[in-house]
């Protein structure tokens, strides 16, 4: 029979090690890989500068990274073999190859490409090149929580000269569940390599994968807007798939710890200066349940339960806010009607007018998160000479931006991922008269330039 100072040693070595099993479990992990000294095409200058940067940036966030620069085909299978044989002995393992550098497609498939790869011809690419269907087979198979391919590959094409198929860019790849594909630019088109030291794409994904407390998808969209912008509209990042439950790159408890640090030092003192890694488990699961909520009522129960809570402040703020953005307008946005003269009101026989009429609410516009391509298209016409230039891309963004202030829930998968429902709040916005006929000079141009529009009965349908 076990002594009671046994019993607890056998205790806290079974935490240690479900603990340490869930710590593997959960493991990180990524393949990254920029091809830039190549010598069968044009060298690029970016593309080894790209995954030194983002192997330092995963790393940073808790990736282990197996890193490979300037790779010829048999280095980059060598590579994916390593990569795949870690993640099959880490099940429930996050799972990320990134690579940058030349890319192809041919007929519907994605190739990226070695730097001693000699091509002459579209049917030489799949001899010489290396198919990222083996790279997404290799991820698939591996039972990994979450797979995310990143591919900074859509340069400018070596190979178009003798590519008969015409096609730019790389072809568009159907995640599997549990997978995410993000593309550096649209399916079809030509990404920058960028004049710096770094592509406009793996600037902007350095920078938000090592902010604390966005999700996977959010930092996703962060990178288009940034990339837009860096671009002028010319590149737009590209990204599909699905996968359940949430990933942050950055953890939103270090992020939450970190706000905490900060409130407790200007509201509680030094009293509620925990680490987040203490909480009790059942506090931080109520807590994380209502974090993001926008009922007082939420927070004024997380206080009764836990008075005293790792939270508490942080709570305690929340309903403050709260009742601040729900307090009732002041009169000075109340029109009191003016009284009718006398002499009018006695003829008439009318009592003088007591009425107050409050002013209609005022419509909160939606706030754009990308450069506007006419942020007053709302408030003043367009002219001709403003609109016949642009391209059919800036023409479709320049429509639906209206759609956009006004809280339309875009349906189709592109103005999803382009405007971001988050803040929608409408199926079917109402438009002033002044948008109405925006909306129909942009259009107007859409079918002069042959546009792809796509022709519904419902004109908040057409996007």
């Amino acid at each position: 029979m076990l002594r009671p100072a046994n019993k607890i040693l056998l205790v806290l070595v079974s935490i240690i090690m479900i603990s340490t099993t869930c710590v593997k479990a959960a493991g990180r992990y990524a393949l990254v890989i920029g091809n830039s000294a190549y010598t069968g095409s044009p060298p690029l200058k970016n593309p080894k500068n790209d995954a030194e940067l983002i192997a330092k940036t995963l790393t940073e966030v808790g990736f282990e990274v197996i890193k490979v620069t300037d790779a010829d085909q048999r280095q980059m299978r060598r590579a994916m073999l390593d990569f795949s044989r870690v993640l099959r002995n880490n099940e429930n393992s996050i799972g990320l190859f990134y690579y940058a550098g030349h890319g192809v497609q041919v007929r519907g498939i994605n190739y990226i490409v070695p730097v001693t790869a000699d091509i002459k011809d579209e049917e030489e690419v799949r001899f010489e090149g290396v198919d990222v269907n083996d790279f997404l087979g290799t991820m698939r198979s591996s039972k990994s929580r979450l797979n995310i391919i990143i591919l900074d590959a859509c340069r400018n094409n070596p190979y178009a000269g003798s590519n008969r198929s015409g096609t730019r860019g790389l072809a568009p790849v159907q995640a599997a569940s549990g997978t995410l594909i993000a593309y550096s630019t649209a399916p079809g088109d030509v990404a920058f390599d960028g004049n710096g030291l770094n592509s406009p794409y793996t600037l902007a994904l350095s920078r938000f994968i090592r902010k604390p407390g966005l999700a996977v998808e959010t930092v996703f969209k962060r990178v288009l807007a940034s990339v837009e912008d860096a671009t002028e509209q010319k590149q737009t990042p590209w990204l599909t798939g699905a996968f359940r439950g949430e990933f942050f790159f950055k953890s939103k408890e270090k992020a939450l710890a970190a706000q905490q640090v900060t409130i407790d030092d200007k509201t509680a003192g030094n009293s509620a200066q925990r680490s987040s890694s203490s909480v009790p488990a059942l506090e931080k699961l109520f807590w994380e349940s209502i974090v993001n909520s926008s009922n007082a009522a939420s927070f004024k129960a997380y206080l009764t339960a836990f008075p005293t809570g790792v939270f508490a402040p942080l709570a305690k703020l929340k309903i403050a806010e709260l009742a601040t953005a729900n307090k009732p307008k002041s009169d000075k946005n109340i029109i009191v009607a003016a009284n009718p003269p006398a002499t009018t009101a006695r003829a008439a026989g009318a009592k003088p007018s007591t009425a107050q009429p409050v002013n209609p609410p005022v419509k909160k516009p939606n706030i754009l998160t990308y450069r506007a391509i006419f942020p007053d298209s709302s408030r003043k016409s367009l002219k001709r000479a403003e609109v016949e230039g642009l391209t059919c891309h800036k023409l479709w963004i320049a429509r639906n931006e209206i759609f956009h202030r006004n809280g339309y829930c875009f349906k189709s998968e592109k103005g999803i991922r382009y405007f971001d429902n988050s803040n929608c709040t409408s199926a079917a916005p109402r438009l002033s008269s002044l948008e109405q006929r925006n909306k129909r000079t942009i259009r107007t141009w859409e079918i002069r330039k042959r546009c792809s529009v796509k022709r519904k009965s419902s004109a908040a349908k057409s996007r």
